[in-house]
């Protein structure tokens, strides 16, 4: 048989066969040897026994009587003969049982012994004999009977052949049970691991057990649960990957339109300059400031499409030295004073107390931070008022970057960081939406945490500087 369960029925069967012919061989060929052993050693010993009656009692009438004592116990017949061979001590029927024929001759540890088959006191009769000849020339000869034991040994071996049946059909029945029991259970795992094989991981193999197969099952459910889990790891990711494939077209497009509208200005301009549409100096000024910042503009958004190929890549690089955290934000909100005194909007800072050393880029810090502020600036209401906070608290300086403006959806929160995201309120504001996503990269190379959230009345944007990093 082929099968786990035919094999362990055989294996049981087989078990429990060689172990019942172990039995029947030790009664058949074992024990009557064993009985025959034992009743020739009490023999010897009983006639060491005779030989210290005979040096110790020098009277016959007391020896008589010891050995009728010893007989009694012995349970057999003993006959005294001289060295003539006449009787000196016997029962009185001792020619009747010693009269007939040996069916077999045994020997043990070396000493001879044999069966002798009377008539006396019933018809076929058995006899153990064992004779042995004592220190004072004489010998001494005893018998048992052993008519019963063999009798004994015969209904046993008959007895054993019925029971050999019954243990047959009993073997059976228990090797059947104990082998479908056993192979239950793998049945069900190689089923579970059918379905693994077809995908289906939601399967789980449910049986309590301790033993080795129920470990085996609980490494299935492991596998099942852990295959499940990757497999929609690998989905989420492979339609995180088509996302991020629609937002790279999207992005292609909104940078090419970018491109072309400062592109287009740019051209108009200078077909006007060389065509001397413009005549007054003034005019000209003017047409070479638009130009200028147009330009500026399509640099600006070269630069960071550079950078962010850059941090994607892995090549982008850090260079760390010591800053004062506290003239880092100063100089900023300076800068930003100046560019919004023209602007309907203001800036509130709060700046650090005292100087905060920190170890990082300045150059890339600065542009981050920079990032994060023209966007609250971008998407400020008209006229409000942008807030620029900054303090010390348990080793870490926290930055706060507030507006009063549109609040960001709450499925687009965790993507605003992310390469190429716009989010649904920026439609019909100017930009790539690639700022954030070089701040956040900026921020990571230092180890600094940075998180948003909606306020009552607009954004706020929370930058944390570990000073541990220093």
């Amino acid at each position: 048989m082929k099968t786990i369960r035919g094999k362990l029925f055989i294996a049981f069967l087989g078990l429990v066969l060689i172990i019942f012919l172990i039995l029947w061989l030790s009664m058949e060929f074992f024990i009557e040897p064993y009985y025959y052993r034992q009743k020739v050693t009490t023999m010897q010993k009983t006639i060491q026994q005779i030989e210290t009656i005979i040096q110790v009692s020098p009277s016959p009438i007391d020896r008589i009587q010891d050995f009728e004592y010893l007989g009694y116990n012995f349970e057999g017949k003993i006959s005294i003969y001289d060295a003539e061979a006449g009787i000196v001590i016997s029962d009185e029927d001792v020619l009747k049982y010693s009269k007939g024929k040996i069916i077999k001759n045994i020997e043990v540890n070396g000493v001879k012994a044999y069966v002798l088959e009377t008539n006396y006191p019933v018809k076929e009769t058995r006899w153990l004999v064992y004779s042995e000849r004592l220190s004072s020339d004489g010998v001494v000869m005893l018998q048992i009977p052993i008519t019963a034991m063999d009798q004994t040994i015969e209904a046993i071996s008959a007895f054993m052949n019925y029971v050999g049946i019954i243990i047959l059909i009993i073997a059976m029945l228990m090797a059947g049970v104990i082998s479908t029991n056993m192979t239950r259970p793998i049945k069900r795992l190689t089923l579970m691991a059918n379905e693994l094989r077809q995908l289906k991981f939601d399967v789980q193999y449910e049986e309590d057990r301790k033993d080795e197969i129920g470990e085996l099952g609980a490494t299935f459910n492991a596998l099942a649960t852990r295959l499940d889990a990757t497999i929609k790891a690998l989905q989420y990711e492979l339609s995180k990957e088509k996302a991020l494939d629609v937002l790279r077209k999207e992005f292609v497009a909104q940078v090419s339109h970018e491109l072309q509208t400062p592109l287009s200005i740019i051209h108009g301009y200078i077909e006007a300059l060389e065509d001397g549409v413009v005549e007054s100096e003034e005019e000209r000024k003017d047409y070479y400031k638009i130009i200028y910042e147009e330009s500026d503009k399509m640099s600006h958004m070269i630069k960071d499409l550079l950078q962010l190929s850059e941090l994607e890549a892995g090549t982008f690089s850090i260079t760390k030295e010591d800053m004062d955290l506290k003239e880092f934000f100063d100089h900023i909100q300076e800068a930003y004073q100046t560019l919004l005194i023209q602007s309907d909007k203001s800036l509130h800072y709060k700046s650090l107390k005292t100087s905060v050393m920190f170890k990082g880029d300045r150059i890339k810090l600065e542009q981050a931070i920079r990032n994060i502020l023209n966007n609250a600036i971008k998407y400020a209401d008209k006229g409000s008022e942008i807030g620029f906070e900054t303090s010390l608290v348990d080793r870490c300086v926290t930055v706060t970057i507030s507006n009063a403006g549109p609040f960001i959806e709450d499925e687009d929160i965790p993507k605003i960081f992310g390469s190429f995201y716009k989010g649904k309120n920026s439609e019909g504001k100017e930009g790539t939406g690639i700022g954030l996503a070089v701040a956040g990269k900026v921020f990571d190379h230092h180890r600094i945490s940075y998180f948003v959230r909606n306020t009552s009345d607009g954004v706020k944007f929370i930058i944390r500087f570990p000073l541990d990093e220093i």
